[in-house]
This record gives structure tokens, sequence and C-alpha cells, in this order.
């Protein structure tokens, strides 16, 4: 992360812009492991990367799944933290073909 003023972050920032640089600034009083964790696992995705693997994809294949046509589908809904009354859940699902 660039350390730098708020123009001068919005000028880096635009230069990088300039030349396909993909960026993503975070206000550094608010990183936490969670939420750095979740900043860096869609930069990974916008990059194509693998953010989870089966266990079994590992051991080369997972039974019927090549064989026929399969969505998998995955599913969370995360609340905040006990006693964090202003934090409403927010349902997730991803699918993969």
């Amino acid at each position: 992360m660039h350390d730098c003023g708020k123009e001068e972050c919005w000028a880096y920032t635009k230069r990088c812009i300039q030349v396909n640089v993909n960026t993503h600034f975070i206000a550094p009083m608010r990183v936490k492991d969670p939420c750095l964790t979740n900043v860096l696992l869609k930069i990974n995705a916008k990059f194509g990367g693998p953010n989870s693997q089966l266990q079994i994809e590992s051991i080369l294949v997972i039974p019927i799944i090549p064989r026929v046509a399969t969505v998998i589908l995955g599913m969370g809904v995360p609340y905040g933290s006990p006693g964090q009354f202003d934090v409403h859940p927010i349902a997730v699902v991803s699918s993969s073909l």
C-alpha cells in the first residue's frame, strides 16, 4: 500500500489506473484480519486465481462431476460479533458450473 496524503494517493491511483494496474486502498485504522482477508480474496478472484479448492479436487477427479453437467453452490450468512446489533446479516450465494 502506498503511504501518502489524500491528494497524493489520488494522483498515485490515477497513474496506476492509466497503466492498467489494479488498485485497492483501505483506511489503515480499519484494517483487521477478516477485512484484509476478504479484500485479498476479491483481488485474487479478479486476477482469476483460485480462492478455494475441494480436498478431493487434488486427487485428480471428483466422482460423477466430470461426467455430467453439475452446479456446485456455496451459501453463507455472515453475522456480526455477539452484542453487535448494528450489523445486519448478508446472504451470500456462489456457484460454479
